[in-house]
């Protein structure tokens, strides 16, 4: 597969009426069915031997121990990273505050679902291409740790709030975006959305990957740090820069998970600090640039 129909390819997972809207069966409130979860995606790839990714194995400071692409695939070359935008629906029930809306959570779970799908269906395209393909963080090897602090069977230390597989870092290092205050990735159509990526061993036609000793840009570069994400976080978790705290963020959505299982409801999340902001939608560092609406 060629970049344009690898592109071809997500755009189409993302309007197919089987599968990129929400189900009647699933949607909470009737009115719900039929919603959109996503734009199409932005695409970016990056070398497995990405000095960024390296970087980032056993990081204290940003609190990561990324499993580089050669841990999960011996013969990896490219790892193909996409950001699917939340839907102008999505992002606008999600602008009031206070608490998540239902068409966000459910974009949060049941697009989620969808994403992994999308995934594991362009894993089977690029492995019937004859490349091994696999999708980290559906992996068994895959992990995330919400616990305190341990060490494992193997005595290496699994930190809080850690994972070896990072989307958001893993994006940046694909030349996607920069990070913001509120500690998600700000890309070209803004932060409102989701990220999933691929491990090949393909060498993708059409694509310029960014390479083993690739500059990347600031951390930062495209937050104008407005502070908007600050006063929007319904529990205060957001303060400076990489400074985020994951526990007071993991306790809200822990109480809205609770509160919508008590309605007999399987839904998580909350994007309060990814919806009106000046970086919802486009990258807020590029005065000009408009992301696409739907109508």
């Amino acid at each position: 597969m060629n970049t344009a129909e690898i592109q071809a390819f997500a755009e189409g997972f993302v309007t197919d009426p089987g599968g990129g809207f929400l189900r009647a069966e699933a949607a909470t409130l009737p009115e719900l069915a039929g919603l959109r979860f996503f734009d199409p995606p932005l695409t970016g790839y990056a070398a497995a031997d990405n000095r960024y990714y390296l970087s980032l194995v056993d990081n204290e400071a940003a609190n990561i121990d990324l499993a580089p692409p050669a841990f999960w695939l011996r013969e990896a070359r490219t790892v193909i990273s996409f950001f699917f935008p939340f839907s102008e629906r999505v992002r606008r029930s999600n602008r009031k505050g206070g608490a998540p809306s239902l068409e966000w959570l459910h974009a949060r779970v049941q697009g989620q679902q969808l994403l992994q799908t999308f995934a594991e269906s362009l894993r089977d395209r690029l492995r019937a291409e004859g490349y091994q393909t696999l999708v980290p963080q559906l992996d068994e090897r895959f992990w995330q740790n919400v616990q305190p602090r341990y060490t494992d069977a193997e005595g290496r230390t699994r930190r809080q709030f850690s994972t070896n597989w990072s989307e958001r870092h893993v994006a940046f290092g694909a030349g996607l975006g920069t990070f913001g205050l509120h500690g998600n990735l700000i890309t070209e159509k803004g932060t409102a959305g989701r990220l999933v990526s691929l491990v090949t061993e393909a060498e993708i036609a059409g694509a310029r990957p960014i390479g083993r000793d690739e500059v990347l840009p600031p951390l930062f570069a495209n937050c104008t740090m407005c502070r908007v994400c600050v006063k929007r976080c319904p529990n205060r978790a957001i303060s400076e820069p990489g400074k985020k705290s994951i526990p007071l963020c993991f306790q809200f959505m822990g109480t809205v998970s609770r509160e919508h299982k008590a309605l007999g409801r399987t839904l998580h999340g909350c994007g309060i600090c990814q919806a009106a902001l000046p970086c919802e939608a486009k990258n807020p560092a590029r005065p000009g640039i408009r992301a696409d609406k739907e109508a």
